[in-house]
């Protein structure tokens, strides 16, 4: 029997620097840093780790990558690859939004779904995007628009949640 392990992301905020770890804790009492993200100070992240039915682990840092503006990313099942899939650009690149606070949820369409609590084209109120797994494609569903405009709220920091009919639901702040 392979071992069982519980896999969590550790956020730390030191004076100077932010370092996010993704730990490997087996049954036994070890506990092993298997990733280190470096992040700016101040700039954890909340997601958490999301386990998607072909065994990936997919997780959002809020800062870091290309941009400073956060990522996407995938780790293989045993942790001996870790990926950036998406590094937000709000524009600067190809992936409007900036900022994924919250973790992602993976619906029955092969798709994983998330928040980014600013960017979008109006006012940086923040968006919903879904990623496709196979591809990393990203593609931006919501730009909210703030107290006016037809996509009204702003700020959305929690994860989607889907109701038995398939819908999508979310707060924004």
């Amino acid at each position: 029997m392979s071992p069982a392990y519980i896999f969590k992301l550790r956020w730390s905020l030191p004076a100077l620097l932010s370092i996010s770890l993704l730990s490997r804790l087996s049954a036994s009492p070890t506990h092993e840093v298997v990733h280190a993200f470096s992040l700016p100070p101040q700039q954890p992240g909340y997601g958490g780790l999301l386990r998607v039915n072909d065994g990936s682990l997919w997780g959002t840092t809020l800062a870091g990558g290309t941009y400073g503006l956060g990522t996407i990313f995938r780790a293989s099942t045993d942790l001996t690859r870790i990926e950036t899939i998406v590094a937000f650009s709000d524009g600067a690149g190809s992936t409007i939004g900036r900022e994924p606070r919250a973790g992602l949820i993976e619906d029955s369409s092969g798709f994983l779904w998330g928040t980014t609590m600013g960017g979008g084209s109006r006012d940086h109120n923040g968006t919903v995007y879904k990623v496709h797994k196979s591809t990393g494609q990203v593609t931006t569903v919501v730009e909210f628009t703030g107290k006016s405009g037809p996509l009204r709220g702003s700020t959305p920091v929690a994860a989607l949640v889907q109701s038995n009919d398939g819908s999508l639901w979310g707060t924004t702040s």
